[in-house]
Parts: structure tokens; C-alpha cells; sequence
């Protein structure tokens, strides 16, 4: 079995060598168009490719997505997570969600050129982001609490 195993270099990895370009572009910020600026502004081979990327990206999913993760922080266990990951993954299946239109424009048409909607940064609202957060009423994912006295 030990025959499988790499000694692999922590320190080899990606993220490794971009650890410092990493933090200076993503801890602390509050908004994606803060992140964003900060990768526009660095002159890095790092930042310019992640700049370019994250430009493709749907905006909303950009937002929802930093609004999980400060949301996720503060989640104290993994049921409370899964329900906000529920209520996300559902929020983007709706009928005109980005998701759609990203499957659309990579994998049907292939034009790689999605139309998003809001198609900027500035044009999703604070509101949007929220909504994809909302309870889920009769579709909420109830998790019950393992009941840690009992013996199995």
C-alpha cells in the first residue's frame, strides 16, 4: 500500500506559491469588486489569470458565493450549512438562473459566450444576493439533531 503514497510538497502546490498573492487579493475584502480591483491592480502573472477568469464568471454566482462564505463562517454546524447550501442550490435552479444560461452558452450552443443576467458587478443588487438565501417554506431542508444520548 505505502508503495501508492506520494511524498508530495505542500509547499510545491498552487496555492502554495500563490499563498501571499492569494491573501493580499482575498482576505479582508467585503465585496467581490473590492477583490476584483485588487486583482486588477496587481501586476502579477496570479492575479491577471484570476482576474480573466472571474470576469467569465456569472456575477450573481460571484456574489452569492462570498455571501456564502461570510455566512458560512458564522454557521455553527454542518446541518445549518447544508440548509444554506439547500436554499442556494435551489435559488439557482429557478427558470432563468445564470446556471441555466451557463449550461446553455458551454455545453449546448458551445459558444462559450453566456449572456448573464445582470450581466455586471454593479447591476447585482444587494437584494438578488439575498433572495437566493431566503427560507425555503414547505422545500426547506429540515435536518433533525442527532440525539447524543442516546446508545446505539
Amino acid at each position: 500500500l505505502m508503495s501508492f503514497h506520494e511524498d508530495n510538497n505542500q509547499n510545491d502546490s498552487y496555492l502554495s506559491k500563490n499563498r501571499q498573492e492569494i491573501d493580499d487579493a482575498f482576505h479582508d475584502k467585503t465585496s467581490v469588486e473590492e477583490i476584483m480591483e485588487c486583482l486588477q491592480q496587481s501586476d502579477s502573472e496570479f492575479a491577471k489569470k484570476t482576474s480573466d477568469l472571474l470576469q467569465k464568471m456569472s456575477p450573481t454566482s460571484l456574489k452569492v458565493t462570498l455571501e456564502g462564505l461570510k455566512r458560512g463562517k458564522s454557521l455553527e454546524t454542518v446541518g445549518e450549512v447544508l440548509q444554506m447550501e439547500h436554499r442556494v442550490s435551489q435559488a439557482f435552479m429557478k427558470e432563468g438562473s445564470d446556471f441555466y444560461e451557463g449550461i446553455r452558452a458551454l455545453l449546448v450552443d458551445k459558444c462559450k459566450n453566456p449572456k448573464w443576467n445582470p450581466n455586471t458587478l454593479k447591476d447585482v443588487t444587494n437584494e438578488h444576493v439575498q433572495s437566493h438565501f431566503t427560507n425555503l417554506g414547505q422545500n426547506e431542508l429540515l435536518l433533525e439533531e442527532p440525539d447524543l444520548d442516546s446508545k446505539l
